[in-house]
């Protein structure tokens, strides 16, 4: 239980059109994160899995998907348009940073941080149920 309950960090990313944002930016709304790759054949799998989320708490929950250096930037482009959702393209410091701050291993990962900046849970994989459940608990909260 490391991380939970914990502020998630609020370091600047900057979109695709150069265009900066913070985690913080999205207080007031749930927050799910994943980290992935486009050559991660798992995390492509779950994005596919929990797109149906979207259409039904889209409004509550901002979904924030971070990828880092090892995504070829043009494949990402292209992967991105199928996938709902805000999109960040992390320099080797941004992702470093965030791979020793979360202790990741590796990829997926996922994050749903609450309404005040603070990270609720941390996975590797939930079910779609699962995750569907953990977010309209913090909604209602």
């Amino acid at each position: 239980k490391l991380m939970e309950g914990r502020p998630a960090p609020d370091i600047p990313f900057k979109d695709i059109d150069g265009k900066e944002m913070r985690l913080s930016d999205f207080k007031g709304k749930v927050l799910y994160v994943d980290f992935w790759a486009t050559w991660c054949g798992g995390c492509r799998r779950t994005i596919k899995e929990y797109e149906p989320i979207k259409k039904e708490l889209g409004e509550n929950v901002a979904f924030v998907y971070l990828t880092g250096p090892s995504s070829i930037a043009k494949t990402w482009k292209i992967l991105i348009q199928d996938i709902v959702g805000e999109h960040y393209w992390l320099n080797e410091k941004q992702w470093g940073y965030l791979w020793k701050h979360f202790q990741m291993k590796g990829l997926p990962m996922y994050l749903v941080i609450d309404k005040q900046g603070n990270i609720v849970k941390r996975f590797t994989h939930v079910t779609r149920k699962e995750l569907e459940e953990l977010l309209k608990q913090e909604i209602n909260k």
